[in-house]
């Protein structure tokens, strides 16, 4: 009987030590995927951080282009009223010119008559 009691008594211990060993090498197991599980939220963040700044960069260049093109937009409406500017200059020029040949012929064609008048009563007087 006493034997009996002995071999249960080992056989417990190897079983204690068993469930042990078993129960460490779980906690191991689950720390590991823990430690895993950590370095996955962390890249998860690095590539949301990644991103982040991509679409910052995007929102920037767009907001660039939009500068650009604005500035264009402001370069072309400057170049048109330039154009207008340099219209409305010649054709207050045209107008001056023309005002100034009409008073030129105007004078000469006055001038004329007159001598022409002079001369008739010059002759006339002449005549008489």
């Amino acid at each position: 009987m006493k034997m009996k009691r002995k071999r249960h008594r080992g056989q417990r211990r190897r079983q204690r030590l068993r469930r042990r060993q078993q129960q460490e090498e779980q906690q191991e197991q689950q720390q590991q995927q823990q430690q895993q599980q950590q370095q996955q939220q962390q890249q998860q963040q690095q590539q949301q951080q990644q991103q982040q700044q991509q679409q910052q960069q995007q929102q920037q260049q767009q907001q660039q282009q939009q500068q650009q093109q604005c500035q264009q937009c402001q370069q072309c409406q400057q170049l048109q009223q330039q154009e207008q500017q340099q219209q409305q200059q010649q054709q207050q020029r045209r107008r001056r010119n023309n005002r100034r040949s009409r008073r030129s012929r105007k004078s000469k064609k006055s001038r004329r008559n007159r001598r022409t008048r002079n001369t008739r009563r010059r002759r006339r007087r002449n005549n008489e």
